[in-house]
């Protein structure tokens, strides 16, 4: 039970776990988090928003200087910067 063990005593593991975690999920549903927040707006498309808009609840992370939703940036890109991560991890 060395897996028990480390998590009762690293407070740094814990805290790995769960980002890692939230991350995994983010990945998993990104699709459904996009179409919650932003709608039916397609998100990625070039001109889809105002350019440079800041942080709103349409919009928690602004729109980047091509009208693009950042947050749907980041969660379009989770799942592979996650395969990469991994394939990463097994490789080292």
């Amino acid at each position: 039970m060395g897996i028990v063990r480390v998590w009762r005593s690293s407070g740094k593991f814990r805290v790995g776990v769960v980002i890692t975690a939230t991350l995994i999920v983010l990945a998993l549903l990104h699709q459904l988090i996009i179409q919650l927040v932003i709608g039916d707006t397609e998100p990625l498309a070039t001109g889809s928003f105002a350019i440079f808009l800041s942080p709103v609840w349409e919009h928690p992370l602004g729109t980047d200087r091509f009208g693009r939703d950042v947050l749907a940036l980041v969660l379009v890109g989770l799942p592979n910067s996650l395969i990469v991560a991994g394939i990463a991890g097994v490789i080292s």
